[in-house]
This record gives C-alpha cells, structure tokens and sequence, in this order.
C-alpha cells in the first residue's frame, strides 16, 4: 500500500475489501495476510511525493475512519514541511561552506598569483583589491590605490587607450591581451598585455583584470626584427659583392688570357720589351686576382665569427707606404695619393693585413670620386689621434 500511495500521490484508507479490490485491478501486489484496515498519506512538498506517513490495524477493521484521515493529513503536510525545511537548511550549510572554501581559495590564488591582479568596480573602474605583485609592479601601497582609478594614479600612459579598454569590457564583458602602455611609479613606462573578465562581488557588478608585463619581450621583438633587417641587408650586400666580384674576375683573367695567347703566338716575333710588356700585364692581372680573392676570404671569416687581429709593432711609415705603392701600381697611378704621418705616428702597434685592407678599400673607393687625396693613419687605438685641424684634409 506504501508503494500504492508514492506512486499516485493520493492518500488510501483500505480495509481488507478495498485491499481486495486493488489486488484485483493489480494496484496492490503485496503477498501475505494484510491488516484489517490501512491508513496511508503522501508526504508531499510542491506536488512532489517523497514519503508516506501511514498507521494501521491488524484486527479492528473500524480502528480508523475521515477524521483520521484528516487528521493523519494535517500531521503529514506538517512533518513534509518540517523535512523540506531541514533539508534546506542543510543544501543552505553545505552551500555556505563551499561558497566560503570558494571564496578562502580565491582569496589565495588572488594574493599569490604571480603577476599583478586587481578587481576594479565595473559602474565607475575605481580599484576594490590588488594583490601584493601589482603593487610591487606599479610601486604604490594599498592605501594609495584603493578606491581610485587608474586614471587618478596616472597609469595610463595614453589615456585614449584606459578609455577603450573600459569601453570593450562594458561592452562585451571581457577583454584578452589588450596590448597598453602604463606608467609605473619607479621604472617609468611599460608595456602591459592586460586582460580583464567581468565577475559580481557582494551583489555588485565588477571585473577581475590581470595585467602582464612584455616589456623586456616586446624590445627582445623589436632588437630581433632590427637584427633580421640587418642580416637581410648583408645578405643583399654580400649578394652584390659577390656579383662584384665575379665580375671583375673577368678583367684579369682576360688580360692573362690575351697575353698568354699573344706571347704563345708571336713570341719569336716579339722584342724584348713587347714580351715583358705582356708578362708585367700577366703579374700584375694575377696581383689583382689575388687581391680580390683575399677579399671573399676576408668577408667569409668575417661572417664566420673568424677574423682575427695579431697586431704587432711596425713602422706606420714603411707600412703605409707600402701601401700606397701596391694601390698606386694597381692603379696604374691614375689617381695620385698624398701620404702624411705625423712624427708621434712613426711606429704603431697594429695588424698589418687588416690595415692592408681597409686601406685600400679607403684608396680605391674615395680615387674614383677624387683626383687627389689624402689620409691621415687614426687607426691604431693605442696611439695619440692625428690633429683634429679644420683645415687638415680629411
């Protein structure tokens, strides 16, 4: 009968005729000798049927009539109501314990979270908490911040951007790496990825914002954009020289191949002075192929990490004028060089070769721009500098 009433939530006074007759229209299914009358009502909460209250007689089939019934009703609503209001109470505790365990555990993840945290009321954006790094971050103490704006604080470095960024978050209640600039109160200014969700705090609507800062990333991005134009820009020179290069392999080669023909040709035929002609065009096309060789392996070491420097104490003057002969004699003297060492600069300490080199590139350059020039040696590091004269040539 107990199953009777929870499944049609109606109350049941049955006597052993009732019981026989719900037996027989498969209402009642319980095998056994049955009680002389049954009273049975539904604990019932909102239409919902979650218990049975019942009494019953196993021998006075008169023991219970509709004054028990309503009685047993009454008593039943009551204790249905005295249940769901128990239950309440405990899903309410057990609520507030999870809300509060919630709420200690924000509380941690909020005051620890390594990077600057802080919840801003939405209506106005004036800061209700920070945690210990953003104060760290911005050098301000708690009292300093609370209940002001960042706007107050003058940490926008552009106003326009705080304004922008308030108006997405009102507008769709979040924001994700909105790239700023603030103005701390010690480091002067950073630049901030800052994120922000909108959250609700003791009934009132605000927003949790979590600032990162990538000021040291975004100058490692722009050091490394500036260094792949560099590397681009060498590559392009490196391309040219190369090209330059090649072509003025052929110069040389040319010359050592006519003169070789002419010499293989006419040799008998020839004076002694047209042969030696020839054989200086051979040497001296060869010195300049050897030349311009040094060069791509000058560039290759220097690419390579492998240019080194031995320098040595040698005689600036017998060392430049060395050079000036090998340039001039490679010219042709077409392009005549004015040398002028100072006393002080008599001897150096420095490498020869890398000198050789930056010499000439000094020589050839400037002589297809000038008729006549000169140099002073400001190269050695360890000597006095040549006169700073206005009226020196440069």
């Amino acid at each position: 009968m107990t199953e009777y009433v929870l499944r049609t939530g109606r109350p049941a006074l049955a006597d052993l005729h009732e019981i026989h007759r719900l037996k027989e229209t498969g209402e009642y299914f319980q095998s056994g000798h049955p009680s002389a009358i049954w009273l049975g009502v539904p604990l019932t909460i909102e239409g919902r049927t979650f218990g049975v209250m019942t009494v019953q007689d196993q021998d006075n089939p008169t023991a219970f009539g509709a004054e028990e019934k309503r009685i047993l009703e009454f008593v039943a609503g009551q204790t249905a109501l005295a249940i769901e209001r128990k239950r309440r109470e405990e899903e309410l505790q057990a609520s507030t314990q999870l809300l509060q365990e919630s709420e200690e555990r924000f509380g941690k993840a909020f005051h620890f979270t390594p990077a600057p945290l802080s919840i801003l009321r939405l209506a106005d954006a004036r800061l209700l908490e920070v945690n210990a790094v953003f104060l760290e971050v911005f050098g301000y103490t708690r009292s300093e911040v609370l209940e002001r704006t960042l706007e107050e604080l003058a940490l926008w470095k552009d106003p326009e951007q705080g304004s922008e960024f308030l108006r997405v978050v009102r507008r769709q209640g979040f924001v994700h790496s909105f790239e700023v600039r603030l103005q701390t109160k010690e480091r002067g200014e950073d630049i901030e990825l800052m994120s922000a969700h909108t959250i609700e705090l003791n009934g009132e609507p605000c927003f949790l914002m979590l600032n990162v800062v990538v000021t040291e990333r975004k100058r490692a991005e722009e050091e490394l954009v500036r260094a792949l134009a560099h590397e681009r820009e060498l590559s392009e020179l490196k391309g040219r020289f190369v090209s330059l290069v090649s072509h003025e392999f052929r110069t040389p080669l040319g010359i050592i191949m006519s003169s070789a023909e002419i010499l293989d040709a006419y040799l008998d035929r020839m004076s002694a002075a047209e042969r030696q002609e020839n054989v200086n065009d051979i040497l001296q096309s060869t010195r300049h192929m050897v030349s311009l060789m040094e060069k791509v392996l000058l560039l290759g070491r220097s690419e390579a990490g492998r240019l080194t420097c031995n320098p040595m104490a040698t005689s600036l003057d017998a060392a430049c004028r060395r050079l000036v002969e090998e340039v001039a004699s490679t010219t042709h003297h077409r392009c005549p060089i004015h040398l002028f060492l100072p006393e002080d600069h008599a001897e150096a300490v420095l490498d020869e070769s890398i000198l050789r080199h930056i010499f000439t590139n000094l020589t050839v350059r400037s002589g297809s721009a000038l008729d006549s020039w000169s140099l002073y040696p400001s190269f050695c590091p360890r000597r006095r500098p040549p006169p700073s004269s206005r009226n020196s040539p440069p």
